[in-house]
């Protein structure tokens, strides 16, 4: 063993770890971050999209961050400690996207046969209140996008911890100390980082720990550039020395709160002490013969995938012509994100009914699809049983230590909507309940705001209503990774800070960009955020609670056997991505890069109109609009990233999507 110091924020501490891990993946670091630096400065770039290995594949949104995990794996990590490598290096090399002032959902499948889905989403602090972000009664979308008020208290760093603790081999600081590394050097921002950081640049400018990191003699920094970052380098080493309890009830926590209170937050100390992960019991269905697990509320991500497909299964895909499987695919998304709007929250704080995920839901809603014309849908469905039968509350793990290994087993036959009930008093529907949804379908339909205002006590200027303007114009963001050992560990995790950059916010002296994922709950009922999703009263602000997710990590079996990990960045269309994904894989037999590299398309009911790739064909196209579908164009959307068995079941796939400068490797 070898002890090593470094100046960490709030004082110096010793850190010990192991000299021949963790000093030789620093050492492979810093010659892998010259040689991926000379890259972006180049002119030409060419990045592996898809790989293939018998030990270990690992694809990352990022080459320094994928090489992070595979040095864990190579030195006898498993692929829940390599999950973890990756994601603490993306904190450091995509801060735009993700890093530990944000939040997570981890989904694992042990090489034992347990599945564990960690909940590591932000909470709203304990002085939140539902009508926070309103302003002479109306929705102020600035500040729950920006500024103090925007951050929920982040979760990430606490699932990371959990994971490696329970699930893991190596220990936090092994695999923070790396990414300190490349955050102390520096690593050169490619043209995408840069252009992220000049579309933010007028509301990062606003804060000066932030101007001090991404901004030079006055100008956000530029392709090409050096972005060195020594507070957050300080901050890994402290975590590293001391454990999350230096971020979650120590300096870090203390800064924020000072910081908060400086600039009219509400977020203190106290909530950071009391942050707590949550396992899930994760969402499952069978499509096809395969077994499809994915992440529960208050991921919506789940919920509708398997809603979908289980829709999906009742055509024969493979046999319809490619304009009516898109056609089709497009009705079931309406039908999934018109429930999205109005049922789904977190399951601690609201009745999210079971009934989503039933087969004998989806059965009733695929009657209400026309093969030759897209259909009008007015409104959320009902599930069966929704009064009674929810999803249940998640498992607080903030004071409890099981063992390493531990997880929920997820058998080979499980009811159709999954979960175990939890009787409650049934709800009746109140007019008030009626009218709000009313109130959904304006908005849905693009027509004025004025019948808001019975419902919601809501202006008639208060509901932006130019939807594709703000749809067109948000980056990507988000971030997903995807792992898997030759031992059967396999890992899916989507991480965030919303939006690029987050609430644009810096905690002075630590490095870390804080998220904006307040934005992420219905801030006033009907009022859209930065995505153009509208909700109702389930995903209300409230202290405590975390706010609806549309990330959708995702673990497909075949007899029992994990064979695709996948998941994707984009907002709304991590779902629809996702699902499109899975449709080209186990409908059409398409390999992970052919599937990701495929046109996509997207609706998510508000507003009413069919998102399709700039890639999609023009017959098609003109083939939906003539099914009575309003076309909207993208030059792209969002970003994936899939570890896979290959055919032959003798290796592992990796494919990381063409549309962003990911990679995929193994060893």
């Amino acid at each position: 063993m070898s002890a090593a110091t470094s100046a960490g924020f709030g004082g110096r501490v010793s850190v010990r770890v192991s000299a021949e891990c963790s000093l030789a993946h620093v050492a492979v670091i810093r010659c892998f971050t010259a040689w991926v630096c000379a890259l972006a400065i180049s002119s030409s770039v060419v990045v592996l999209t898809a790989a293939e290995s018998r030990r270990g594949m690992i694809s990352s949104v990022h080459p320094l961050a994928t090489e992070a995990g595979l040095n864990v794996l190579r030195t006898g990590g498993n692929a829940v400690d390599a999950a973890v490598a990756v994601g603490l290096t993306l904190g450091v090399v995509d801060t735009a996207n993700s890093g530990i002032g944000g939040g997570c959902f981890m989904l694992i499948r042990l090489a034992n046969g347990k599945v564990v889905a960690i909940d590591g989403r932000e909470m709203a602090p304990a002085a939140a209140t539902r009508d926070m972000f309103v302003r002479d009664g109306k929705a102020d979308t600035e500040i729950s996008q920006t500024g103090a008020l925007a951050s929920g208290v982040p979760g990430a760093l606490a699932a990371f911890d959990y994971a490696v603790r329970k699930h893991g081999r190596k220990h936090l600081g092994e695999l923070i100390l790396p990414a300190a590394e490349i955050a102390e050097t520096g690593f050169a921002l490619n043209a995408s980082y840069a252009n992220r950081l000049k579309s933010v640049a007028g509301d990062m400018k606003q804060f000066e720990a932030s101007r001090a990191v991404f901004f030079r003699d006055g100008e956000p920094l530029k392709a090409g550039d050096v972005l060195k970052q020594p507070d957050l380098a300080a901050t890994y080493r402290s975590i590293a020395g001391q454990g999350s309890d230096w971020f979650y009830r120590g300096p870090f926590a203390r800064a924020t709160e000072h910081w908060m209170q400086s600039h009219g937050g509400l977020m203190t100390a106290a909530d950071f002490a009391n942050y707590q992960v949550m396992l899930r019991e994760p969402v499952t269905t069978t499509y096809r013969g395969y077994r499809i697990i994915s992440f529960a509320p208050p991921s919506s991500g789940g919920v509708h995938l398997v809603q979908m497909l289980n829709i999906l299964e009742k055509f024969d895909l493979k046999s319809l012509d490619e304009a009516t499987r898109l056609h089709v695919i497009a009705e079931a998304m309406k039908l999934a994100f018109a429930d999205r709007a109005y049922w789904l929250g977190d399951p601690d704080f609201a009745r999210v009914p079971r009934g989503l995920v039933s087969k004998r839901y989806a059965a009733s809603l695929a009657k209400k699809i026309n093969l030759t014309r897209a259909t009008e849908v007015p409104a959320h469905g009902t599930p069966p049983k929704w009064e009674r039968d929810v999803f249940r509350k998640g498992r607080n793990m903030a004071s409890r230590s099981p063992q390493r290994g531990e997880g929920l087993k997820v058998r080979d036959s499980l009811p159709d909507s999954t979960g175990i009930a939890m009787p409650i008093p049934p709800l009746s529907p109140s007019p008030r309940a009626a009218l709000k949804t009313h109130a959904l379908q304006t908005l849905r339909a693009g027509r004025g705001p004025q019948e808001l205002a019975p419902a919601f006590g809501v202006r008639a200027s208060s509901a932006p209503l130019s939807f594709r303007q703000e749809f067109t114009q948000i980056e990507k963001h988000t971030t997903h990774w995807s792992v898997a050992d030759a031992e059967g560990n396999w890992v899916a995790v989507t991480a965030t800070i919303n939006t690029s950059f987050g609430s644009k916010v810096v905690i002075p002296g630590t490095g870390v960009v804080m998220n904006n994922e307040m934005d992420d709950f219905s801030i006033q009922p009907g009022v859209p955020n930065a995505f153009g999703l509208i909700g109702a009263d389930a995903n209300a602000v409230a202290p405590g609670k975390r706010p609806l997710s549309s990330m959708t990590p995702t673990i497909v079996l075949k007899n029992g056997k994990p064979i695709i990990a996948l998941g994707a960045a984009g907002g709304p269309k991590i779902i629809t991505s996702v699902l499109m994904e899975l449709i080209y894989m186990l409908d059409l037999g398409m390999s992970a890069g052919e599937a990701i590299a495929a046109p996509r398309i997207h609706h998510q009911w508000s507003p009413g109109e069919l998102q399709v790739e700039r890639a999609l064909p023009q017959h098609l196209r003109t083939a939906l609009q003539q099914r009575g579908h309003e076309v909207a164009e993208l030059n792209s959307m969002a970003v994936s990233h899939i570890v896979a068995r290959s055919p032959d079941g003798r290796s592992l796939v990796g494919a990381a999507d063409p549309r962003a400068g990911g990679n995929a490797a193994g060893w």
